[in-house]
């Protein structure tokens, strides 16, 4: 038990020989070290309230007749009342010694439990950034809770998979491939521009991989800005979308090198902040995947989904929850039919006893129609 804890206990044993119950002690670090390792106010706050009822004539009384009340302990070098009613506690030097031999002897290992919680074996799933997409804000909050999860978990023995779920597919890609590919045509050298060619369209070593990404980034908004703005660009970048799913030759290869410039740009970010993976799963992975299981279903008795305008939906307001497509009406399967597919496999790979996903609020919607 830790020694804070330790304290706690003992002041609650304190107080219940005073007919004290139902009070949790606050214990701090005292602003200046003369006031002892640690100080609880418990006598005052509680004479603030209930001094009319007990039999002590003044909150510092109180504090003086807890420390009376207080076990005896072989951590404690000495306990003083200071007014106008604080208890402050010394700990012994011989104790602080052999906790910090202990942290020296345990390592990484001090203050791991055997496992307490009644999952053997849980995934945790967090980061979720997007290929040729900048990391944000988000993702660090992301990464930081995700990873403050994991520690939590593993130091209670749980054994933990690390899992992280990455965009490769879908619309922001193919708007940033379409941004790629105009800025290849707009050179006027397709082929022959040594520069595109060496430094963009070609693997390298990492002297320019931040221009790598800020190429990219440029892409991207490049291509969003044509979506929005401009229908015929909006036609292409859809097209080239359907192409990345179907691996078609045009587009596959530059996708691929792309791709490879994200993952490199996220490695180096998970590295920075001291995280790290046992499983990278992809969109791409799981799209076919998903789209299957959702189809499968249409040809059974039972049907969870229906078709509608084209596409192919679960229709959730049935249920109390929201509308949700699951393959849209070009025939791709959607966020949903993914996660669907994402959700057998980890299961099927692991076999956890839980999976947490690490995602904001705003998703609550999401995760009660797909699971």
């Amino acid at each position: 038990m830790m020694i804070k804890n330790q304290i706690i206990t003992d002041l609650k044993k304190a107080l219940e020989k005073l007919g004290i119950t139902g009070v949790e002690p606050v214990l701090e670090h005292p602003g200046q070290m003369n006031h002892g390792d640690y100080s609880t106010n418990i006598a005052l706050s509680f004479a603030r309230r209930c001094l009319t009822k007990l039999d002590f004539k003044s909150s510092l009384d109180l504090a003086k007749k807890i420390v009376d009340a207080f076990p005896k302990t072989d951590y404690l070098e000495k306990i003083e009342v200071a007014p106008p009613g604080f208890i402050n506690f010394w700990l012994k030097t011989d104790f602080l010694s052999r906790k910090l031999e202990e942290v020296l002897k345990e390592g990484d290992d001090y203050g791991k439990a055997i496992r307490h919680t009644p999952y053997a074996k849980i995934m945790v799933e967090f980061a979720h950034p997007n290929t040729h997409k900048l990391f944000h804000i988000g993702h660090l909050r992301n990464i930081s809770l995700g990873e403050s999860i994991v520690r939590l978990l593993e130091s209670q023995g749980t054994k933990v998979i690390r899992a992280n779920y990455q965009g490769d597919v879908g619309l922001h890609i193919a708007k940033a491939i379409y941004g790629i590919l105009q800025k290849k045509r707009h050179s006027g050298k397709v082929a022959s521009d040594d520069r595109i060619q060496n430094r963009f369209w070609t693997s390298q070593n990492d002297d320019n991989s931040d221009e790598k990404i800020a190429f990219l980034g440029k892409c991207y908004a490049e291509g969003n800005r044509a979506y929005e703005s401009d229908p015929n660009a909006k036609e292409e970048i859809e097209k080239i979308n359907t192409k990345i799913y179907e691996k078609d030759a045009e587009v596959y290869s530059l996708w691929e090198t792309t791709r490879q410039w994200s993952l490199e740009y996220f490695e180096r970010i998970y590295k920075r902040v001291y995280s790290h993976f046992d499983r990278y799963y992809f969109e791409g992975e799981v799209a076919e995947p998903g789209k299957k299981l959702v189809l499968e279903n249409l040809k059974r008795s039972l049907q969870v989904f229906e078709k509608s305008e084209g596409a192919i939906i679960f229709p959730g307001k049935k249920y109390g929850l929201h509308n949700r497509v699951f393959i849209n009406q070009v025939g791709l399967p959607t966020y949903e039919a993914k996660d669907m597919a994402l959700a057998k496999l980890q299961f099927s790979e692991f076999k956890p006893d839980l999976i947490i996903h690490v995602v904001g609020p705003e998703q609550k919607g999401y995760f009660e129609v797909l699971f």
